[in-house]
């Protein structure tokens, strides 16, 4: 179904697997031998910090008034030292440690589960060993998208082009290099890869076998979910893709397949939830944040993003702590984070538009143009720009952000009917355009300003998606060329 005809054996993936997975292993070859300093990134701390905890007293969401890994790694060396050694030695011994603790929710938790099962496995891990498991997981990612892409019988110069942006994409995020953004981009690219995989494989061939795929796929979005919020409607949307691809028969056939795929997938997505989440809001008494990333208080802030008179004037600005302040207009009572903190401000936002719809319209106008034009002009600046100036050079052209979401709609609308037809691109292309359709209005809503921690996905997908219009064209020159001879 997803094959061009020719699709690579599966015996014939052991010797491109080696390949594919050394040419990451090199390309990442120094972060793996030497290790890399730890950056101070507030998730990033906050993380490492609960999984030390956890893996030292045994103690969930909970954090020490008086150390944190960021300060313990602050000095030359430090990144080599077990991570449990210097947690200890602050307080003399682990009970001191253990006794300073206090409750605390940390929001998207995929990052701390990771560094607690490295704990667990490894008593005696650094943060260098840390840095490896974290770097193992995006070699894995991306390695896994281009083993897919192979499988299913992508040319091999496509999918080395492919695995040039992915290393050039990972790369430019070698500052946040212990924080979750490195993870998102190969973690969707993984998702992508599963439904390559198991379409490739024919798991829905029988109605439990595509159950039990569904259930993984929803076990696997969950972790993704955790990881960054605001990947809900991208892994919902991978599962629609891959459905829809899959389906047959009339409408009473579709309904049924449609209910299988959404219980089997929403199983599996509570299964996670309830086995490492759940556990997770136990620990943290009510009155505190909970454990899932707040919605609203981006959504507000994200107002003054770019720079506006309209959000000057209503007191917006794009940091924290004003979301407190925006939040107590409508109950003074409101604390940071606290239980009626999300509620409040929806209140607020909902407010701004009943009271001043013309400046809102406004400022999303604004914030849709600047989301185009920001990654274009980012391009240059990014490590490998020469890569990224050549791979995106149909793009340079587009400086409107509605104009690049109308192409980009365009795109997934005609990759979507082609689902389920022969040949490498139908799901791929089909998943990836939606990928950049979502992503593309993320930024429209949220942060215009292009950031590579910020904005991964959504160049990957750009670059993928030019890379395979570059394929496609090529294929039908030489297509019209044999011809003729």
């Amino acid at each position: 179904m997803f094959g061009s005809g020719r699709p690579m054996g599966l015996r014939a993936m052991l010797p491109a697997s080696a390949f594919v997975l050394g040419a990451y292993v090199l390309s990442y070859s120094g972060e793996i031998v030497r290790g890399v300093a730890f950056h101070a990134e507030d998730h990033a701390a906050v993380s490492l910090d609960m999984a030390v905890h956890r893996s030292v007293c045994g103690v969930d969401s909970a954090m020490s008034g008086r150390y944190t890994a960021a300060a313990g790694l602050s000095r030359l060396g430090s990144e080599h030292v077990p991570l449990r050694d210097l947690a200890v030695e602050r307080f003399g011994g682990r009970d001191g440690l253990c006794q300073s603790l206090y409750p605390m929710a940390n929001a998207e938790n995929s990052l701390m589960l990771i560094e607690r099962a490295a704990l667990g496995w490894n008593h005696r891990a650094s943060a260098v060993d840390i840095g490896r498991v974290l770097v193992a997981i995006r070699i894995a990612g991306c390695a896994a998208f281009v083993l897919g892409l192979l499988a299913c019988g992508a040319p091999v110069v496509f999918c080395t082009a492919v695995f040039a942006v992915t290393v050039a994409m990972l790369h430019s995020l070698d500052p946040f290099f212990y924080s979750q953004y490195p993870l998102i981009m190969p973690v969707i690219a993984a998702h992508v890869a599963f439904y390559l995989w198991a379409g490739r494989l024919r798991w829905a061939a029988t109605a439990m076998r595509h159950a039990g795929a569904l259930a993984i796929a929803g076990i696997f979005a969950a972790f993704t979910v955790n990881l960054r919020s605001s990947t809900v409607p991208l892994t919902v949307a991978l599962a629609v893709c891959y459905v829809e691809a899959t389906r047959r028969g009339g409408l009473h056939a579709v309904i049924r397949w449609y209910g299988l795929s959404a219980a089997a997938f929403a199983l599996g997505y509570l299964a996670f939830t309830a086995t490492f989440i759940r556990p997770l809001e136990r620990a943290v008494p009510r009155q505190l944040v909970s454990v899932h990333h707040v919605i609203a208080h981006p959504l507000v802030l994200s107002l003054a993003v770019p720079p506006n008179e309209f959000a000057s004037n209503a007191g917006i600005e794009w940091k924290d702590s004003a979301g407190l302040a925006l939040a107590q207009r409508i109950d003074p009572s409101t604390t940071y984070l606290g239980p009626s903190y999300e509620a409040n401000l929806f209140r607020f936002y909902v407010t701004l538009w009943r009271t001043h719809p013309r400046d809102m319209l406004y400022v999303y106008a604004v914030k849709g143009r600047t989301a185009g034009r920001s990654l274009i002009d980012a391009l240059a600046t990014l490590p490998h720009h020469r890569l990224w100036m050549l791979v995106a050079a149909p793009m340079l052209v587009i400086r409107n952000g509605w104009v690049l979401l109308i192409v980009l709609s365009a795109v997934a609308i005609a990759g979507w009917r082609r689902l389920g037809d022969a040949g490498p691109w139908s799901l791929p292309v089909a998943m990836v355009a939606v990928l950049a359709v979502l992503s593309q209005l993320e930024a429209t809503v949220l942060v215009p300003i292009f950031t590579p921690q910020y904005h991964s996905i959504h160049l990957f997908a750009l670059a993928f998606l030019c890379l395979a219009g570059y394929q496609l064209a090529m294929t039908a020159m030489w297509r019209s060329l044999r011809g003729r001879a």
